[in-house]
């Protein structure tokens, strides 16, 4: 039992690992190669929407860091999504706002996982669930 254990928690570990660097929020905006969509040229160069970045990203890796394994995992897979929905919204400034703004309240419900004192696994997983399905509504 124990090495069934210790393997459940090495693959949760590499698969949070390897699924970080597909999730990354944050990107440098003088590497013209990491601009390759409109949705990033206009983050770069808006100062709203390079502030909301930074928050986004800031807020990620510090609720990341605090989350066991599993938690991670399920905000390291809402985060890619995220990536996703905004890069779909192109060079529309409010899209990108509304974007950054629904992430931004999920860290926020997100961290009361950790004031509430409950299961942070359950927690996550149902939080960014019913996010997800807020979103899917509002598009």
């Amino acid at each position: 039992m124990p090495k069934l254990l210790s393997f459940t928690a090495a693959l949760s570990a590499f698969l949070t690992v390897a699924t970080m660097s597909k999730a990354s929020a944050g990107f440098n905006c003088a590497d013209q190669s990491s601009l390759a969509n409109d949705a990033k040229r206009l983050v770069c160069t808006d100062h709203r929407l390079s502030t909301l970045n930074s928050r986004e990203d800031t807020q990620f890796v510090s609720l990341r860091t605090r989350l066991i394994p599993e938690a991670q995992l399920t905000i390291v897979r809402d985060r890619v999504n995220f990536v996703r929905t905004r890069n779909t919204c192109g060079a529309d400034k409010r899209c990108l706002e509304a974007t950054y703004n629904a992430q931004l309240r999920l860290y926020a419900r997100l961290n009361t996982c950790f004031t509430k004192r409950i299961d942070q696994s359950t927690c996550t997983s149902t939080t960014t669930e019913k996010h997800r399905q807020s979103l899917h509504k509002s598009l």
